[in-house]
């Protein structure tokens, strides 16, 4: 595995994935079109990550409250979000990697837009224009496809090609992935999906490179301060690789990691001492986290968001994850810590358990890579009974099913911030379909008033 392997950037297995992200580009697109329904495209944590984005390139500060009353002065009169937008400090809870990475793209479409001025073309020059906001959208599903690219190449270390590749769009289809990839790019889960894949890809196939592999943690952690979670990873390999009387390497780049991946986070750091006065805190508050009353059985199984109850295929995944442990044992036992510490985590948040409007437990988006490998286990388990052709369309009613779930919560057939009632999860899911042109017709008339 630390062997690297010299390969084209696109590998001829890969096309698929290239197809996809064009038909996703392409509905991207349409989306935008149609989802300006309150003078913005983003909203939600996004409007927070953008605040800082448009805050360093215009105004070379961390400021934002003049960032949030513009943002505001440009939502119609009254609109709900104008309600709590001003309640610093906790508008800088947010890490400020997913700005980082959505940078090269707001750059490029600040210099298009500059361009269209020079010839007639009226864009705002303020950084909230359509434009301006359509380039996160974009950054936000590149570094999802990305994502989804290694996690691919990830798998296909411990299994076949097609169950490889077939496990990995069931998994980012019939999950919440797929939303924050597509619908809400604007949040950081897509490139949180992207900074962890790519920290365990770099990890388990070129842990040499110590520098590379700290700035990736770095990156990891900037995104979300939560990833913290995966660098368990690079504990475990660390001891299950050293070999004291042979080999000081290894510890040499676990030492060259750990004080790269901290050099890399110190603008985070900085910026929590700014504010907040403290450098290690939980910005959210000290009540956010309450680490002895985790609420388990809700994460997994509630009506509001619930892992397993939303996406029905990670209970697959899970089963699948425990007969992974005959073919890796060692790499077994960093997923399973990952998921499980990633569980109680967010198992003991107080405030917030179901993720507010999430499109289910959202906050599970940076396990994706620890739940397609499960995925691929389940499926080559039950591969020698069934074929992998009838095992796939089985499977494809998952997607099948959680794309009803995306069309019935975005088009507000049910309460995006309560639990749902059963018959809402289930039945109601095939009733919509009998009304769906008429609420599309409603929205359409309500945005254009």
């Amino acid at each position: 595995m630390d062997k690297m392997e010299k390969k084209s950037f696109i590998q001829k297995d890969e096309k698929i994935f290239y197809l996809f992200f064009v038909v996703l580009l392409f509905l991207q697109v349409l989306l935008i079109f149609f989802s300006n329904s309150d003078n913005h495209l983003i909203g939600g944590d996004g409007a927070y990550y953008f605040a800082y984005l448009r805050s360093i390139m215009f105004d070379h500060d961390i400021n934002l409250n003049n960032e949030i009353a513009l943002y505001n002065s440009i939502l119609p009169v009254n609109h709900p979000d104008n309600v709590g937008m001003l309640n610093l400090p906790q508008i800088y809870a947010f890490p400020i990697g997913t700005s980082i990475l959505w940078a090269p793209f707001f750059i490029f479409a600040h210099l298009l837009a500059l361009i269209l001025v020079l010839f007639g073309i009226n864009v705002p020059l303020n950084g909230y224009s359509v434009l301006h906001e359509a380039s996160v959208y974009f950054a936000g599903m590149f570094y999802g496809f990305i994502g989804i690219l290694l996690i691919y190449r990830f798998s296909k270390h411990f299994f076949s090609e097609n169950i490889s590749l077939i496990s990995t769009i069931i998994l980012i289809f019939s999950s919440s992935a797929i939303y924050y990839i597509l619908i809400e790019p604007s949040m950081s889960h897509a490139p949180s999906m992207f900074a962890v894949s790519l920290f365990l890809y770099l990890l388990y196939f070129y842990p040499s490179r110590g520098g590379i592999l700290g700035l990736s943690a770095g990156l990891m952690l900037l995104v979300r301060w939560q990833d913290a979670i995966f660098l368990c990873a690079l504990l475990y390999k660390t001891i299950f690789d050293y070999t004291p009387k042979k080999d000081f390497t290894k510890l040499k780049n676990f030492i060259i990691t750990i004080v790269t991946a901290f050099i890399t986070f110190i603008p985070q750091l900085l910026l929590w001492k700014n504010v907040y006065g403290k450098f290690i805190l939980i910005p959210q508050g000290n009540n956010f986290i309450n680490w002895f009353t985790p609420k388990i059985p809700d994460i997994l199984f509630s009506t509001q968001h619930g892992l397993i109850s939303w996406t029905p295929v990670i209970l697959i995944c899970l089963i699948g994850l425990i007969l992974f442990y005959q073919k890796e044992k060692k790499i077994f036992l960093s997923l399973v810590t990952i998921f499980l510490l990633n569980l109680y985590v967010n198992a003991c948040v107080a405030g917030d358990l179901g993720g507010g409007a999430s499109f289910g437990m959202r906050r599970f988006v940076d396990c994706s890579i620890v739940f397609v490998i499960g995925l691929c286990a389940f499926i080559e388990f039950i591969n020698q009974k069934i074929t992998l052709k009838t095992t796939t369309i089985i499977l494809s009613l998952l997607i099948i099913w959680n794309g009803l779930f995306i069309v019935q919560y975005r088009l507000g057939f049910v309460d995006p911030e309560k639990p749902l009632s059963w018959q809402e999860m289930t039945v109601d899911k095939f009733f919509m379909l009998f009304k769906v042109m008429d609420k599309i017709k409603e929205i359409y008339n309500r945005k254009i008033r």
